[in-house]
């Protein structure tokens, strides 16, 4: 099947995490809202309840160091690919052959749609 892969991705040991896949969506769900939940679930997860408040200021929000991007493939903007955060960050792209591994339980994927 055709679905969002979102995961986490590091480089370094020390910026590990245990479980890399965060979640799988169908394919039709629409860049934009794949894009605000990725930013949304990395600031859960990586900043402080501080920060987060500073950034729900409905008036004077803070600014968003890491917002969630789409990338650009040899200068074109690809909404099928979008990155947040720094080291971890979190990955989302859409991926074909999605499946279980029934041996292992790991989630497999035959390649990145870009």
């Amino acid at each position: 099947m055709k679905a969002w892969i979102i995961k986490w991705a590091w480089i370094g040991d020390h910026a590990a995490v245990d479980k890399p896949i965060i979640c799988v969506l169908s394919a039709h769900r629409s860049p934009k809202k794949v894009r605000e939940f990725v930013e949304l679930y990395y600031a859960s997860q990586s900043y402080s309840i501080a920060e987060q408040m500073g950034q729900a200021d409905y008036n004077n929000p803070s600014p968003n160091p890491y917002p969630a991007e789409f990338q650009s493939v040899e200068g074109v903007r690809h909404e099928g690919f979008i990155t947040c955060g720094h080291n971890p960050w979190i990955e989302a792209f859409v991926a074909d052959g999605v499946c279980i591994d029934e041996a292992s339980g790991k989630i497999l994927w035959e390649g990145v749609q870009l």
